[in-house]
């Protein structure tokens, strides 16, 4: 790389945010049934971020979830292949006040294993194979 993307808000995840933050008005109620589809608490994360970048749309996301009352940990799981990148997520969640709903992992998500291993983590036991 010619220059290091990881501090990057790229405009479709700038988007993407602000349709999480409010999906109502933005036009995806689909958006808050899935949250309280979720409210379970079964331990499968609700969401998955693949080059999360800063982590907006997990962040927003996770602050929309609070705001419904869904204050499950770990419900989000955004994933980064730049430590900078996983170390600005971990602190962008913490300063908006959602740090224990985000599980941040450094993953490539290029990479078939690296995607099987997510997979297996944190769906193993929710997955049925039939």
């Amino acid at each position: 790389r010619m220059y290091d993307v990881s501090g990057v808000l790229w405009p479709a995840g700038y988007l993407l945010g602000l349709c999480l933050a409010n999906p109502i008005k933005c036009g995806v109620p689909e958006v808050l049934d899935a949250i309280r589809s979720k409210s379970d608490n079964s331990g499968a994360p609700i969401a998955i971020e693949l080059g999360s970048g800063v982590g907006f749309p997990s962040v927003a996301l996770a602050k929309t979830m609070k705001h419904q009352g869904y204050f499950h940990s770990h419900a989000i799981v955004a994933t980064d292949s730049s430590k900078a990148s996983c170390a600005l997520i971990i602190q962008n969640s913490y300063q908006n006040g959602v740090g224990n709903m985000i599980n941040v992992t450094e993953l490539n998500h290029m990479e078939y294993s690296s995607l099987s291993n997510l997979r297996e983590h944190f769906f193993g036991n929710f997955i049925d194979e039939k």
